[in-house]
């Protein structure tokens, strides 16, 4: 079999969860004898139709060979998640013939897409042409969302007001200009520079915990606005169109297929599948040697942003710290100015340094009020025999059983705080979760996961 996968790109230009799982997967199917290429949208020329597939040849990355990798040049535009202002610069038609082309040339039996970011529709159209299985995993919610987190004035987007509330929410979207630098071959070699990351870091914070002020008066919207919020109307509908095209859309929790059906995609081709990564491995008995202590630790592994629950999590404990209930501390891995009593401060980790971070507290939250696809860490900590406590929103509480290996809490002060209590008054709760997890508990790894997406290829 032969098996194309599409993703923005590689590392050490392109890092994050989406990125580790795509090379995670090519490493097992590539270690299970198949023929495994890599194609990723390159640097921006034009706003024309032109369009190139340039070819790297074997590659290697980590610790394994790509058979073949190929960047498209001249693809659409890479907005990340600063949003869309100018849709039509994301509607630009690239030249079929040079896809028609490819295809039939490489005799690919699966493309499998990772994220609809930077990717021309023709090659998708190409490779159905020629009888190409479609596959899609769901990383993010581009297809549904120009920001591809359906988070906007620090809530779930829910009523997006017929896309009118996009119009605002996409307003600080990166011009043109600003994505052919971030695109090109000049960043990628500053993109590790330490007042490239400073930078980077400051636009992010901003960007999570923005406040924006939404007019939800349909009079006061003018006919240019009520274009626009047509366009990106047409533009979801355009993408959950060509989904419902695929072969297979592979959604990695209950969750993320149910806010799809929320915008059109149909359970036809449907499967529900939980994702793993190369570094999860069953380490659980390790866990059985860590007692509780009368001080109960939480820990938190996100960054400190609005959008992944920081504040949330921050407010409860201050709640609790101000009720006189104190027995308890919370360590954080990501550098901040915040001072409480409560707070046990770390530097940021390594993957590499995880078996130790997961030592240092008795049970994980997950306080995520946007709604995330899945979430590495709550598989991570249960490979650890470590409990979690995640929000609603949380991809990854197909793995939690409530009561049993952790708790499941609504994205709110109150219930996360009668949680947090909970346990802090009666930390045997937490043991007993940890014995449930080392005793009955499931740990998926990714050769078993890649097993399950060979099978979802001969569908």
């Amino acid at each position: 079999m032969k098996i194309l996968h599409y993703s923005l790109g590689l590392p050490p230009f392109r890092t994050g969860g989406m990125t580790r799982y795509c090379l995670d997967l090519m490493s097992e199917q590539i270690k299970k004898g198949y023929d495994v290429s890599f194609i990723y949208p390159g640097v921006l020329r034009n706003k024309k139709k032109t369009v190139k597939v340039k070819s790297h040849g074997r590659i290697k990355v980590n610790n394994f060979y790509i058979n073949k990798c190929y960047e498209i040049i001249n693809p659409l535009p890479i907005p990340l998640l600063d949003g869309i202002k100018d849709i039509k610069l994301f509607q630009i038609s690239k030249d079929i013939n040079i896809f028609n082309d490819f295809f039939s040339k490489n005799n690919y039996d699966v493309l499998h897409i990772h994220t609809f970011m930077g990717m021309p529709y023709e090659l998708l159209e190409a490779a159905k042409r020629v009888g190409v299985r479609l596959i899609y995993t769901s990383h993010d919610y581009f297809s549904v969302c120009p920001r591809g987190n359906l988070f906007n004035n620090g809530k779930i987007c829910i009523d997006d007001n017929e896309c009118h509330d996009c119009i605002l929410c996409n307003k600080n979207a990166l011009s043109y200009e600003k994505m052919y630098l971030l695109q090109s071959n000049f960043y990628r070699i500053l993109k590790d520079k330490k007042f490239i990351r400073d930078l980077r870091k400051k636009h992010n914070n901003q960007l999570y915990n923005e406040k924006l002020e939404f007019n939800n008066n349909k009079s006061s919207i003018s006919n240019y606005d009520e274009k626009l919020s047509i366009d990106y109307k047409l533009m979801r509908k355009k993408n959950m169109d060509w989904l419902n095209k695929f072969d297979i859309v592979h959604f990695n929790s209950k969750n993320t297929l149910e806010i799809y059906k929320r915008y059109g995609k149909t359970e036809d081709n449907s499967k529900i599948i939980s994702i793993s990564n190369e570094s999860i491995l069953d380490q659980r008995k390790k866990r059985n040697k860590i007692k509780i202590k009368s001080v109960l630790s939480f820990g938190y592994l996100g960054p400190i942003t609005t959008h992944k629950g920081y504040q949330l999590l921050k407010h409860c404990c201050d709640l609790l710290w101000d009720k006189g209930i104190k027995n308890f501390e919370v360590h954080i891995f990501s550098h901040t100015e915040d001072n409480r009593p409560y707070f046990k401060k770390h530097s940021p980790y390594t993957h590499e340094e995880l078996e130790n971070v997961m030592k240092n507290f008795d049970i994980l939250v997950v306080p995520s009020l946007c709604n995330e696809t899945f979430g590495f860490t709550t598989l991570e900590a249960l490979s650890f025999g470590v409990p979690v406590i995640v929000t609603e929103n949380v991809g990854a509480k197909d793995l939690v059983f409530n009561d049993k290996n952790g708790r499941i809490v609504n994205a709110n002060i109150n219930d996360l705080f009668n949680v947090m209590k909970e346990l802090i008054i009666s930390p045997n709760k937490v043991h007993l979760y940890q014995k449930w997890i080392l005793e009955k508990g499931n740990v998926k790894t990714m050769s078993q996961h890649s097993e399950e997406i060979l099978d979802l290829y001969k569908l």
